[in-house]
């Protein structure tokens, strides 16, 4: 598109002219009072036509020639619509719009075939802000609004999570209130605004709404109460059928084809299509929905639900996921009353046609085969597959079962999530990466729960008195150091389902050896990725066992306790960007803990206090990971390989070279290729370390 020069005096308005009224009235044009109309110095009457003007009215500047927007073009000037109270920026080009009252619409905007633009003296443009105390809410996770949050333009996924999950602090909730009202008094009393250089084609009804700088809206339905984020670098499309109500859209969005979202916040680069109804939920950056139903969520970061028939209601999903065909995730209550919730960490994956029950949790990287889930599920156990086995009536667990079954996909997962991250506005750190600290401290708490099922087991098959719990623990420890029996499938009486079916374990030996495996490739991968290795001397291992997701960004929890008391006490703290900006400066710190916790984390498989790691004992635990390293490889490429090795995935195609043209050659595999390299690059990093 050629950018049109704007005239010199921006701000320069002066009443009409004789000769331009006699002008404009020949042309068809109406006005209730001609003095109330305003015009730059630039302004052309022979470009307005069939128009009629209502209160004051500031037109800009207009020049012959056309405005053309990604091939569709029309002429410079305001033609056959109607206009109360209005400000209409340079050189716009508007036919059409049936009826606009009290908007400010920018420079170079392209206005085809509106029904309405409207906006009223109370607008909020989808803040639920109030001066009354009469907030608009949106009640995330928990349908009878126990974690209802105010939204405001410029929310954030962390935000939402804080505000949302603790609620027991009356005193913090209160103050985010406050803070707010704050954030968000600028809105009192703001007319609404077309952004310069936006498109509004084929639109029924806009109404006390917000269009950013440079956004698209083609076709829509409706669009109520609402904010689009837009700007020159990062522009936001609604699409053809679209209806927004009391909605907040982000930065990148592209909202298409019958989607209708409904006191709905979304982050940046969300793109959503295919008739999907969403509503009462918080979408965050990086996801893509389409097609389904969504009601009641905070969904984090890098969330993908493609498929018309799922269902996903009451819960928080911690990002990194994807919610298949058929899944029923919240299809019943379980309860007296709608108050049921699902938690589930960051890469949660029911598999087709699973259908799950209030109230149930699961660890981060959970898998489930697709079945009808009968009960409640507790499982404690990341990077595990979960199985509802109805011929045995048995709920069967493979822990670990990413690291030695499924590894092309969890490096796949590695890889793509920042590959994806196309955002321009980074308004919030995002952990990419499936193994950081938070999912590692759950594999140390699963090696633990698998100790403590062996131990227990133990005792029962040997017809003793089952003892305390660090007793088994212990009993557990000592069989898988010491080769004791280990059985393949072992029953499991922790607490995981609701009910008295039997819930068994599989492959516990070769889980446990896979969690403090990848605990130690994780560890030294940080600290070859995050340190300058002249340096260690000044990190001392700290292993922080409590993380908190918040929103995507990883938190120890002792440092998010201490954010929520600053935000509560500390009164620089008055607005949202205070806080947002507390975010952003608490990246460096997160990547100073992850040494250290990395550091921690090798001190703990090496069996030495902290205080007694040292360069010698680095060496040790890191080479060491060598071994690893390798494994990841051999993993990665074996499990990619069945797909082109199994018989029932194979026998589609007639040879082999249809199989590799449809499927490519497992060699030329950018994961697999990427994986071996940057395998590669680690071993050769870990034996310089060595020799220095």
């Amino acid at each position: 598109m050629e950018k049109i020069e704007s005239p010199h005096n921006n701000d320069r308005y002066r009443h009409l002219s004789s000769e331009e009224k006699s002008i404009l009235i020949k042309q068809g044009n109406y006005a209730q009072s001609w003095d109330s109309i305003m015009v730059a110095d630039e302004f052309i009457p022979d470009h307005v036509s069939n128009c009629r003007f209502f209160g004051n009215i500031k037109i800009g500047a207009i020049k012959k020639g056309f405005l053309d927007r990604s091939g569709f073009s029309i002429p410079l000037g305001l033609y056959n619509s109607t206009f109360v109270d209005c400000t209409i920026g340079h050189f716009v080009a508007i036919n059409n719009l049936q009826y606009c009252s009290h908007y400010e619409i920018g420079h170079e905007v392209l206005i085809h075939n509106v029904g309405e633009l409207v906006s009223s003296s109370s607008a909020k443009f989808g803040n639920g802000i109030s001066k009354c105390g009469d907030y608009s809410c949106i009640d995330l996770i928990n349908e009878n609004g126990g974690r209802a949050i105010i939204p405001f333009d410029g929310i954030i996924c962390p935000d939402a999570f804080l505000w949302a999950k603790y609620r027991e602090n009356k005193d913090f909730i209160k103050r985010l209130e406050q803070i707010t009202d704050t954030t968000c008094s600028v809105y009192y009393g703001l007319n609404a605004q077309i952004g310069s250089e936006s498109v509004l084609r084929n639109i029924k009804s806009i109404r006390d709404s917000k269009i950013g700088k440079n956004a698209i809206i083609d076709s829509a339905e409706v669009i109520l109460n609402t904010t689009i984020r837009s700007d020159d670098i990062e522009s936001s499309f609604i699409g053809a059928g679209v209806q927004l109500r009391n909605t907040l859209i982000g930065f990148g969005n592209s909202i298409d084809s019958g989607t209708q979202l409904n006191s709905v916040v979304t982050g940046n680069n969300v793109s959503t299509s295919q008739c999907a109804r969403i509503m009462h939920s918080y979408i965050g950056d990086n996801s893509a929905i389409s097609c389904c139903e969504i009601a009641h969520c905070l969904l984090f970061p890098s969330h993908a639900q493609h498929h018309n028939n799922s269902f996903l209601i009451a819960s928080a999903i911690g990002g990194q996921c994807n919610i298949a065909a058929g899944a029923t995730i919240g299809s019943n209550h379980n309860s007296r009353v709608n108050d049921g919730e699902i938690w589930a960490s960051r890469g949660f994956w029911p598999g087709l046609c699973t259908s799950l029950k209030h109230n149930s949790k699961f660890a981060s990287y959970t898998m489930l085969v697709k079945g009808d889930y009968p009960s409640e599920l507790n499982i404690p156990f990341p990077f595990s597959l979960g199985v509802n086995n109805i011929s045995r009536n048995c709920l069967l667990l493979f822990p670990a079962y990413w690291f030695y079954c499924n590894m092309y996909a969890l490096m796949r997962s590695r890889l793509k999530f920042s590959k994806r991250d196309k955002r321009i506005h980074k308004d919030q750190i995002i952990e990419h990466d499936p193994l950081a600290p938070d999912t590692v401290e759950e594999m140390f708490k699963a090696v633990k729960l698998l100790e403590i099922a062996v131990g227990e087991n133990w005792f029962r098959k040997n017809g003793g008195k089952v003892p305390s719990m660090q007793e088994c623990e212990y009993k557990g420890k000592t069989l898988f150091e010491h080769n004791g029996y280990i059985p393949e499938e072992l029953e499991s009486f922790l607490k995981i389902e609701r009910g008295n079916r039997p819930v068994f374990i599989k492959h516990a030996f070769q889980a446990r050896k896979s969690y403090l495996e990848m605990i130690r490739w994780y560890s030294v991968k940080t600290i070859i990725d995050f340190s300058d290795l002249a340096s260690f001397d000044f990190f001392v291992p700290l292993r922080e066992k409590k993380w908190i997701n918040c929103g995507g960004q990883i938190w120890a929890e002792k440092d998010l306790t201490g954010l929520i008391d600053k935000i509560l006490n500390d009164s620089s703290v008055s607005t949202w960007n205070d806080i947002h900006a507390i975010y952003k400066n608490y990246e460096s710190r997160y990547n100073e803990l992850k040494i250290r916790h990395a550091l921690g984390c090798l001190a703990t498989l090496e069996g030495v206090e902290p205080q007694k790691f040292n360069s010698s004992t680095l060496k040790i635990a890191i080479e060491k990971a060598i071994p690893i390293c390798e494994q990841i490889v051999r993993n990665t490429r074996l499990s990619r390989s069945k797909d082109f090795d199994d018989p029932f995935r194979t026998m589609i195609y007639d040879t082999e070279k249809e199989l590799n043209a449809v499927l490519g050659d497992i060699d030329d595999d950018s994961t697999i290729s990427e994986i071996e390299q940057e395998s590669k690059n680690m071993i050769e990093t870990i034996r310089i370390m060595i020799k220095s």
